[in-house]
């Protein structure tokens, strides 16, 4: 068989990242991620904690049935539909260039369609590590706020061979919350364009 272009992928728990939005940054199936990994509970992630990305031809196995309260639904509402435009990215322009950890790094954005009660701005920001491959290091859901201020412990992550090159776009989700944290998920509109900016 023709060998893979890569090896064993893993990726290392960061604050506030949840099982949903490390599936989406790997394009990874959440059931997949759990079986994988052999996690019973999605919302027992701990910082720091290495996971397992399942290669694309890794099928689950069957789940056994399982009562409905293995997954409570706080409210019962329909399956959020992509209904909203995609946000639009005003700053910074792509490319923009910034200096070191103290650097004041504002990403902003509008909603074409404003955000209704109960959607949240999704911001992902992820680190370039190949010539169109990126790591998705942070997916921060920030109510219908139009700001976000990068975090400074990305400061570093990007490999200096791709000239330290972070790669964003934000997203209009319908979020879960659980104890005031993310445990799932769901766009309802299209991601916005990508941009970059470098931070050496």
């Amino acid at each position: 068989p023709t060998p893979t272009s890569r090896g064993p992928v893993t990726y290392t728990v960061r604050p506030g990242d949840t099982l949903y939005g490390i599936a989406v940054r790997f394009d990874v199936d959440v059931y997949a991620l759990l079986m994988y990994n052999s996690i019973d509970n999605p919302t027992s992630l701990r910082p720091n904690q290495v996971l397992r990305i399942p290669p694309p031809d890794y099928v689950p196995p069957t789940p056994t049935p399982r009562p409905p309260t293995a997954t409570p639904t706080p409210v019962p509402t329909p399956t959020p539909a992509i209904r909203l435009k995609a946000p639009v990215l005003r700053n910074p322009g792509n490319n923009a260039s910034f200096q070191g950890a103290d650097a004041i790094i504002m990403l902003t954005w509008e909603n074409p369609d404003g955000i209704p009660a109960g959607i949240d701005n999704v911001v992902t920001i992820g680190v370039l590590v190949g010539p169109d491959q990126v790591d998705w290091r942070l997916s921060e859901a920030v109510g219908a706020a139009t700001e976000f201020r990068v975090p400074a412990w990305l400061f570093g992550q990007a490999p200096q061979r791709y000239g330290r090159t972070y790669v964003w776009y934000v997203q209009a989700a319908s979020v879960t919350r659980q104890n005031g944290r993310v445990v799932d998920s769901a766009p309802v509109s299209p991601p916005s364009e990508q941009r970059r900016f470098l931070w050496n």
